[in-house]
């Protein structure tokens, strides 16, 4: 296997030269793989774990900001369409939020994606990687996720978590499959189906934090027409949230979800406290 770390390096030369929307997204998406991928070399009972570069860990919070602005823009020009009312003043406050978060995402510029030290730590985990770590990792994930989907009443923080579980399964798919399929839930036994659960958990994802947006302390005087149609727009999101988490949760209904493998013990893992 390739240096992981190299090739995020590239990735991240590539995003922080002019921020091109395609070379961003790409960079965040290998920094997502790459986390997951720490989390399995690095696993461990004491749940320490692989620190993530400090130039990779902000590009990705800063660009990320940018990116939650950039939909939120697109979604409140699709809304105003259709309302027929063209906020201006709302959207040039958008604007201003991008581009700040754009100047403090600049200053990784002239700053190093990681240290050579933490290349060659990586490249020896992998190096050491062994079957029975890979085995041990895959039955804890299985684990993790069972005792979430069996939650009896799911905040949104649990249906996030929920898509960060799928998702590191579905990142490290290739090392961990023999382990892990047996033991996961039929309706998300194959990577296409997994792949799918999680677009529409990021779909929940990316209405909540619009949601976070239009709700935010600071926000500009608007016009009366302006304020409506927000407040509309608003109304808009949260009837998208609820029809998406009932989607959601018929998903994921205990009841339609058999498991290949009776062994757990639904009580044995807990996932708020593997998570601290």
């Amino acid at each position: 296997m390739k240096s992981p770390l190299k090739k995020l390096e590239k990735y991240y030369i590539k995003a922080v030269k002019d921020f091109n929307r395609e070379d961003v997204h790409q960079f965040r998406v290998e920094l997502k793989k790459f986390r997951a991928l720490t989390r399995l070399i690095f696993y461990n009972k004491q749940g320490l774990t692989f620190r993530i570069p400090n130039g990779l860990k902000g590009l990705y919070k800063q660009t990320g900001n940018i990116r939650n602005l950039e939909l939120l823009l697109e979604k409140v020009i699709s809304f105003s369409f259709k309302s027929k009312v063209w906020p201006k003043y709302y959207i040039s406050f958008i604007g201003s939020m991008k581009q700040a978060y754009t100047k403090k995402a600049g200053k990784y510029k002239h700053k190093k994606a990681c240290k050579t030290s933490e290349i060659n730590k990586v490249n020896n985990a992998l190096d050491q990687l062994e079957k029975h770590k890979i085995e041990v990792y895959a039955f804890h994930q299985a684990g993790l996720l069972q005792n979430l989907l069996f939650i009896e009443h799911f905040e949104d923080n649990d249906l996030h978590q929920l898509r960060k579980f799928l998702k590191d399964i579905l990142y490290n798919w290739k090392l961990i499959k023999p382990f892990i399929a047996p033991l996961l839930p039929f309706i998300i036994q194959k990577k296409k189906q997994i792949s799918s659960f999680t677009v529409l958990l990021g779909e929940f994802q990316d209405i909540c934090v619009a949601l976070e947006y239009v709700d935010h302390e600071f926000k500009p005087h608007l016009p009366f027409a302006e304020k409506l149609l927000i407040k509309n727009f608003r109304d808009e999101l949260e009837l998208q949230k609820l029809h998406l988490r009932k989607r959601i949760l018929n998903t994921i209904d205990p009841q339609g979800l058999p498991w290949h493998s009776n062994n757990f013990n639904r009580s044995f893992y807990n996932y708020k406290i593997a998570l601290t």
